[in-house]
């Protein structure tokens, strides 16, 4: 398996590569045609300010992100959800159902294969919509009454994180009773951005959990 885990690295890496410098180079297009065609020219103070503001607002997701889902995702999934976008809210649980259905452990040779085939629909299946939604949305949003568009934009994320929650949870229940206050908690009394409580949350229950194993109190 080690032979297959060289291969598969090698191949994705490879992939994974040319991918994300293609989509860093198409990234830049729109700006192209808005300067060419549109005379848009942003002195470059303006784009460096520009620049700043999203880079201070994104720049621990940059960090976290890869490295707390990386064992969840694996080589090949990490460069489909960092390509593909919404890798916490879309493709994390999408790798987990995967993995969960499958009854096959995370960073394992087989879970590397079956969270890259759980994402890989995660991001077909989110094509299919958008582009429904894109031509069609409108229509179906003014078919809808007001309280359901409400619930649309306000409850599905937490309702997708709540069922993944609860989907583990049946595994080990005595890892959510310290896991969750730990996070509420640090909630309450300190203030960090978004990425710092995804921090707390991850690293916070690996070391509770790794110091109550030892203990021999979860197992």
């Amino acid at each position: 398996m080690n032979e297959f885990r060289t291969e598969w690295n090698k191949s994705v890496i490879r992939s994974g590569r040319f991918t994300m410098l293609l989509a860093m180079v198409c990234s830049f297009l729109p700006n192209i045609a808005l300067y060419f065609f549109y005379g848009a020219r942003p002195n470059f103070s303006e784009m460096m300010s520009g620049w700043g503001q999203i880079a201070a607002a994104y720049v621990g997701f940059y960090i976290i992100e890869p490295i707390t889902y990386g064992t969840v995702l694996g080589t090949a999934g990490s460069y489909m959800g960092i390509l593909a976008g919404t890798m916490g809210q879309m493709r994390v649980p999408a790798a987990m159902t995967a993995l969960d259905v499958t009854n096959i452990e995370a960073g394992t040779d087989k879970g590397e294969l079956i969270s890259t085939l759980g994402i890989a629909g995660s991001i077909v299946t989110n094509i299919v919509i958008l582009t429904i939604t894109v031509f069609f949305g409108v229509q179906i949003l003014s078919l809808l009454p007001a309280g359901i568009k409400a619930a649309l934009s306000s409850l599905i994320l937490p309702a997708l994180f709540g069922a993944v929650l609860m989907q583990f949870a049946m595994k080990k229940p005595i890892i959510v009773c310290y896991a969750l206050p730990l996070v509420l908690v640090v909630r309450k009394f300190i203030k960090m951005p978004s990425w710092g409580y995804i921090l707390v949350a991850v690293f916070g229950s690996l070391i509770l959990s790794k110091i109550l194993y030892k203990a021999k109190i979860v197992k």
